[in-house]
């Protein structure tokens, strides 16, 4: 009752004003000199949505180990775990991966994020998300090891600095994912070589623009609270630039933005069904089958 009299009263019915100048984290104190760029009532309402959808996620470790090829063991549950799952993968679903990676050095604040997105028939809706310091290596495969999870999805991974640039050589070189984003020329309709997505000043206000519309639109879920503060205080800062205040992070909104700009994308790359990891049960299953003419079924 106090807040809202306060809104009206004191804070002319601007629920931003309210924020700013009764602030509960140092991060809407922060956007008092800056405009916030996300609605704040359709990431409230967004929040309440979540929230009421009474989805207990759950949370799984990494299990770094390039001489293990199961899938089934690099992710173990966690109740610490970083990697946050809200829906597991399910029949004829369609999903997008999206990350920007850092580089991984610990005591530097620069964490790496990743969004799994289900894009099914335009519904847009966080699926699992990664938050935590980690290297692009280990990045990279833990989106690959994802793919393989969730049925081979098209993974587009931020490249515009060095630990961009490493998970995805990583990816593409390395560990061969066949499903990697790169830019596609519309005026010669020709895909790039280089893999990965890359924000710009050219590219970054519509990339923003084409989300403040779904988050307003109300045609885009994110699950995560952790997503959603890190839209709230995304703000314009008095540079002009866009971004997070002062000592905070926004890798997850990067993500977001790259999702989201994915999800219209998926038809230029087609739908693949990757094959079982080498050295794996199924891989090995599969070869006893061809070997000895039997059928092997999934």
């Amino acid at each position: 009752k106090w807040r809202r009299g306060m809104i009206v009263d004191e804070c002319f019915s601007s629920y931003m004003t309210f924020r700013q100048e009764y602030p509960t984290c140092p991060a809407h104190a922060l956007t008092g000199k800056a405009k916030t760029v996300f609605d704040a009532e359709s990431l409230a309402d967004m929040r309440s949505y979540a929230l009421n959808e009474g989805i207990e996620p759950e949370r799984f470790n990494y299990n770094h180990d390039p001489d293990d090829l199961d899938v089934s063991n690099k992710f173990s549950p966690s109740p610490w775990g970083d990697l946050i799952v809200w829906e597991r993968k399910k029949n004829r679903r369609q999903y997008i991966v999206s990350g920007d990676p850092g580089m991984g050095i610990p005591n530097t604040g620069d964490p790496s994020a990743m969004i799994v997105l289900d894009v099914t028939d335009g519904d847009l809706r966080e699926v699992a998300s990664f938050n935590a310091i980690i290297t692009a290596d280990k990045f990279a495969e833990m989106c690959y090891w994802l793919g393989h999870i969730y049925g081979g999805p098209l993974i587009g991974i931020e490249n515009n600095e060095r630990g961009g640039y490493a998970a995805n050589l990583w990816l593409t070189a390395n560990l061969k994912y066949p499903r990697v984003y790169r830019h596609f020329e519309t005026f010669d309709r020709k895909s790039q070589v280089k893999p990965g997505f890359v924000t710009s000043a050219k590219n970054k206000a519509s990339l923003v623009s084409a989300l403040q519309q779904a988050i307003r639109d109300h045609e885009i879920l994110f699950r995560n609270p952790e997503i959603i503060d890190q839209l709230e205080s995304y703000i314009q800062k008095e540079d002009g630039t866009l971004g997070g205040p002062p000592g905070t992070n926004d890798d997850l909104v990067s993500a977001a933005l790259i999702a989201l700009n994915l999800a219209s994308k998926i038809h230029q790359f087609a739908p693949i069904t990757l094959p079982p990891p080498k050295g794996s049960f199924e891989y090995y299953a599969r070869k006893h089958a061809r070997l000895t003419g039997n059928k092997f079924f999934t």
